[in-house]
């Protein structure tokens, strides 16, 4: 039979409470809800700062807002900021650049978004 001499306390392996079930399914529903209000409000500067239109046709009327970068996970995350989105419509609706440095053929997204923001600056006076 094996013996030892340290006997864990409960304290010493535990020392916070675990987190039941219920809580921490609250708090993931409360930071799913953030996200989506804070997401909300950050599509919606981009689109009024595009004024409705495709930001890569020109010719349509926007009904998407194109994250370049892919989605945030928490509200407030740069990629959730309304700098790194675009207006568009379905049809030019590109892919999202997941990884950095992008692919060639995506740069036209990173410089499209350059000319965005130097424009609105401009305009705000910024």
């Amino acid at each position: 039979m094996w013996i030892t001499r340290f006997k864990p306390t409960q304290k010493y392996m535990y020392p916070k409470p675990k987190p039941q079930r219920g809580a921490k399914k609250k708090a993931n529903e409360k930071r799913k809800r953030e996200l989506a209000a804070y997401r909300k409000e950050q599509m919606e500067l981009a689109y009024n700062r595009d004024e409705g239109g495709c930001r890569v046709c020109e010719k349509e009327r926007a009904f998407d807002v194109h994250h370049v970068y892919g989605h945030g996970r928490e509200a407030g995350d740069w990629q959730e900021h309304f700098s790194n989105m675009f207006s568009c419509c379905r049809k030019c609706h590109p892919l999202p650049i997941k990884f950095l440095p992008p692919k060639p053929e995506q740069m036209w997204q990173i410089e499209l978004l350059d000319k965005i923001n130097t424009e609105s600056r401009r305009v705000n006076g910024a």
